[in-house]
């Protein structure tokens, strides 16, 4: 099961005192800075490599498809961690609405949005703010490819993600 299809999963599960939520999992341990922060990192990278997909198709003289094909393998090394935050953004967002309300959810998710398109776009441009753009997009795919963009244990945030992993993990069982 895909997480995105266990949307609200996480709300749901602690509102309604789901045994499965242990003392370790409760909304003060779940919704955290470090967490939030872990999302948008990752949600970033996400967008990041997409927006160099796209950007690199042309350069590298690549098919229509070839952004959505170097986004399909980033997420197939990391699709566990960015399903997992992608997850939790969501029931952040559900959690803001109940607690705050619905604008405040709203402009919480727009500045969320907002965040990590910008911050990936200027990374891509960043890195393909070089006279050669070919090379640029050569040097971004072999990076790519040799998990440059991989979340690993050296990575920031490797310990927030991996604990929104566990989260998840424990609420799909």
């Amino acid at each position: 099961m895909k997480i995105r299809n266990a949307a609200g999963l996480v709300v749901l599960a602690l509102s309604a005192g789901s045994t499965l939520a242990s003392a370790e999992f409760t909304e003060a341990t779940i919704y955290t800075e470090p967490h939030n922060a872990a999302a948008a990192f990752i949600s970033t990278l996400h967008f990041m490599v997409g927006r160099m997909g796209r950007d690199c198709a042309g350069p590298l003289s690549k098919a229509e498809s070839f952004p959505k094909e170097v986004v399909a393998g980033w997420e197939g090394r990391n699709g566990e961690y960015y399903e997992a935050s992608t997850l939790y953004a969501g029931n952040v967002m559900s959690y803001y609405e109940r607690t705050r309300g619905k604008d405040f959810a709203a402009a919480a998710m727009n500045e969320f949005s907002s965040s990590v398109q910008g911050q990936g776009a200027a990374v891509a441009q960043d890195m393909l703010s070089v006279p050669d753009k070919r090379a640029a997009c050569t040097t971004f795919l072999a990076r790519l490819d040799a998990g440059g963009f991989d979340i690993t244990a050296s990575r920031p945030f490797f310990k927030e993600l991996t604990e929104l992993v566990a989260i998840a993990r424990a609420f799909r069982h």
